[in-house]
C-alpha cells in the first residue's frame, strides 16, 4: 500500500522537521559528510541535521534551573507574563538609552535582560540585533564588563545556531572558549563546547562534531560535577550518529545516555523520557521497527502517568507509534 506508506512517511518527516524520504526524493537529497565508512541503511531518515536539535529543544530538553521533580509551569512562566516582560523592558531601555546614553551599563543591563526575554518568547528574529547593539556598544577593555560579554556572546550564538547560521555561531563561540578567563562559568564553557560541536553539525562537518564530543566525554568522564554536560554531549554524539546515516550506532548511544538521565534525573524525569523517544526513532531508523514500538509503547504510558496525557511528550509519542504501526500494517 504506497500511498498509505508514503503519507506515514510524511507524517514522521514533519515530526522530525526533515524532508520525507520517498523512492522520489531519496537520491536528490545531499549526503552528510561521513566518516570513512558507508553509512547503513536509513528508513524514513530525515536530511535536517537541525532537526533533531529543534526537537530536543522544544520537547524535553530542561532548562538549567528545571529541578527533577515534575511540576506545572509557575504562572510568571506563562507568555502572557514574557510578553509584558518584554514590553516593560522595552520601555525601560528607550528611557535609560535616553537619559543615560546607550553604552551605560545600566543600560546594557536593561538590554540584555530584554533579549533574554525576547528569546524566551521566541522573538529571535527581534533579539539577535539587539544582542549585536549590545557586544558593539561594550567597551572590549573595560575587564569588569566581561561576564555581560560572554553573556550576550553566548546568546547572540545560540540565536544565530537557532535561526541557521551556524557559520556565524561557530566564530562566537569559540570566541568565548578562547576569551577571558573567568568572564565564563566552567558550566558555561562546558555547554559552549557542546553548542560548538552541534554547530559544526549543522555545517554538515561530522567528523569535527564527533571529535569534539568524544573527547569532552572522555574529559568529563568521572566528574560527579559536571554529570548534565556529559549527558548533554552523550546525546548530541548519538544524535550526530543518527544524522550521518549510523542509526545502529546512535541506538548504542542513546542506551548509554538514557542509563546516565535514569541515575542523574531519575526514570520519570522530562530528560529521561525524552531520551526514550530520541531511541525509538534510532531503532526505526536502524530498520529495528519491533524494538521501536515497543519503546514508544512503553514510553506513552510512563510519559502519560509522569507528565499528563495532554503534555506534548506524551502525545508525540502516541503520535508516532500511531504512524509506526500504520507502517507495520
Amino acid at each position: 500500500m504506497p500511498d498509505r506508506a508514503d503519507a506515514a512517511q510524511r507524517k514522521l518527516a514533519a515530526i522530525w522537521g526533515g524532508p520525507a524520504i520517498t523512492a522520489t526524493t531519496a537520491d536528490s537529497v545531499a549526503p552528510v559528510e561521513q566518516q570513512g565508512h558507508d553509512a547503513e541503511p536509513v528508513n524514513e531518515a530525515p536530511h535536517d541535521p537541525n532537526g533533531p536539535q529543534r526537537m530536543l529543544a522544544a520537547i524535553w530538553k530542561p532548562k538549567p534551573e528545571d529541578s527533577d521533580e515534575q511540576r506545572p509551569p509557575k504562572p510568571d512562566q506563562s507568555r502572557e507574563h514574557v510578553d509584558e516582560l518584554c514590553a516593560r523592558l522595552s520601555a525601560e531601555l528607550s528611557e535609560r538609552s535616553r537619559t543615560l546614553g546607550p553604552e551605560d551599563s545600566q543600560t546594557t543591563d536593561v538590554q540584555l535582560k530584554l533579549a533574554d526575554a525576547q528569546l524566551e518568547a521566541g522573538r529571535t528574529a527581534d533579539a539577535i540585533p539587539l544582542l549585536e547593539r549590545l557586544i558593539a556598544a561594550i567597551d572590549p577593555a573595560d575587564s569588569s564588563a566581561g561576564p555581560k560579554r560572554a553573556s550576550a556572546t553566548g546568546a547572540l550564538a545560540a540565536a544565530y545556531l537557532s535561526t541557521r547560521q551556524p557559520q556565524l555561531a561557530i566564530g562566537l563561540y569559540e570566541s568565548l572558549l578562547a576569551g577571558e578567563p573567568g568572564a565564563s562559568t566552567r558550566t558555561e564553557l562546558l555547554d559552549y563546547r557542546i553548542k560548538l560541536a552541534v554547530a559544526h553539525r549543522a555545517m554538515g562537518n561530522v567528523t569535527a562534531t564527533v571529535d569534539q564530543l568524544n573527547a569532552l566525554r572522555i574529559e568529563l568522564e568521572g566528574d560527579g560535577s559536571a554529570q548534565q554536560q556529559l549527558l548533554d554531549a552523550g546525546v548530541e554524539l548519538a544524535t550526530t550518529n543518527v544524522v550521518a546515516g549510523r542509526p545502529r550506532d546512535g541506538v548504542t548511544l542513546y542506551e548509554n545516555a538514557l542509563s546516565l538521565s535514569n541515575a542523574v534525573h531519575g526514570a520519570n524525569h522530562r530528560t529521561t523520557l525524552g531520551i526514550r523517544m530520541m531511541l525509538a526513532r534510532a531503532c526505526q531508523q536502524a530498520g529495528q521497527s519491533a524494538e521501536a514500538a515497543s519503546v514508544y509503547e512503553q514510553l506513552v504510558g510512563d510519559a502519560e502517568l509522569a507528565l499528563g496525557a495532554d503534555d506534548r511528550l506524551t502525545v508525540q509519542a502516541g503520535s508516532e507509534l500511531a504512524v509506526l504501526l500504520q507502517v507495520r500494517a
